[in-house]
């Protein structure tokens, strides 16, 4: 018969799990419960409850929405900025310049912004993409 697993033996199983599933290394993890990396490796493996993988994945979803919105915000403002900075026609010459600097750092922050949009694209991309090849594996795996 096998050990059992260090990890679900420690009296902080949950912080371990927790930590596992927020994203910390798994060196770092068996350092603070002082357990052998290779054991943090096998109970990921083989003992960290599906449902507390799956509520962090929601976790992140959610934040990636939020994310989202503070983006699609951020584009508006920068928008309106640039709108404001061209309005602003019969100034003096001083004012006609830092007029024109702003519109200048509005445009910046917009492709900025434009390059952040297609960063967030692409990792929904990466995503879904995951998620069809698990749920591949899963069908894949109850055929056999």
């Amino acid at each position: 018969m096998g050990q059992r697993c260090r990890c679900c033996s420690l009296p902080d199983r949950e912080l371990l799990d927790l930590a596992l599933v927020g994203g910390a290394s798994m060196r770092r993890v068996a350092a603070r419960f002082r357990v052998p990396a290779t054991c943090v490796r096998r109970h990921r493996q083989r003992h960290l409850p599906a449902e507390l993988v799956e509520a962090q994945r929601l976790r992140e979803l959610s934040r990636a929405n939020t994310l989202a919105e503070r983006l699609l915000y951020l584009e508006q403002e920068a928008a309106a900025v640039l709108l404001e900075a061209q309005g602003e026609r019969g100034a003096s010459w001083q004012s006609r310049t830092a007029h024109r600097r702003t519109r200048l750092q509005a445009v910046e922050e917009l492709r900025r912004l434009v390059e952040l949009r297609e960063v967030e694209t692409r990792l929904v991309e990466i995503e879904q993409a995951a998620q069809e090849a698990r749920l591949r594996s899963e069908v894949s795996g109850g055929v056999e």
